[in-house]
């Protein structure tokens, strides 16, 4: 007799292993198909580290970003494993047309009340000399940024949850 699963989800990098970890949590009964192994490198999903931010010029884009924060720290309390390394993010520009999407990454973070500063030149001088801008160059630092530790992510939100399966999809190659 063949299972019955509630949702299959094609795909498991870092979207498709996170709806079906959510999928499963939620009590659904959820099939995971990948055509390569968990975790491979033949895709966007794998690798040391992915940025993690709020910092972007799209209001909605912003509060779905901040709404995944407390996600993944429960993800993290699950696993007994730290996935979301914090660490600061610098949004820059020195072109005046490069400054509208800085501006409006700034103006985002303020409307999100997310924790950041829009820094003088003088400012990032002082705290990175290694940096050389121009005297108008445009600065928002982003207090609530991180690294994600992908493909420790994908491996992990396939493994934790109960009642979610997976199962490689063998594909075969035409000569």
């Amino acid at each position: 007799m063949s299972e019955a699963y509630d949702v299959i989800v094609i795909g498991a990098g870092a979207m498709g292993s996170a709806a079906a970890y959510h999928l499963s949590k939620d009590g659904q009964r959820a099939l995971l198909i990948e055509q390569f192994e968990i975790g491979h490198a033949h895709g966007s999903s794998h690798g040391e580290s992915r940025i993690f931010r709020y910092a972007y010029e799209t209001l909605d884009y912003a509060r779905l970003a901040m709404q995944c924060k407390p996600l993944w720290r429960t993800l993290e309390a699950e696993a007994g494993e730290h996935l979301l390394l914090d660490c600061d993010q610098i949004d820059l520009a020195d072109e005046a047309d490069q400054q509208r999407y800085v501006r409006a990454v700034a103006e985002t973070l303020g409307q999100i009340g997310a924790n950041f500063e829009v820094l003088s030149v003088e400012q990032v001088r002082r705290r990175y000399p290694q940096w050389r801008l121009s005297d108008d160059a445009l600065v928002v630092l982003s207090l609530d940024s991180g690294i994600l530790r992908v493909t420790r992510c994908v491996q992990t939100m396939v493994a934790v949850p109960r009642g979610l399966r997976h199962h490689r999809l063998h594909t075969a190659r035409h000569a």
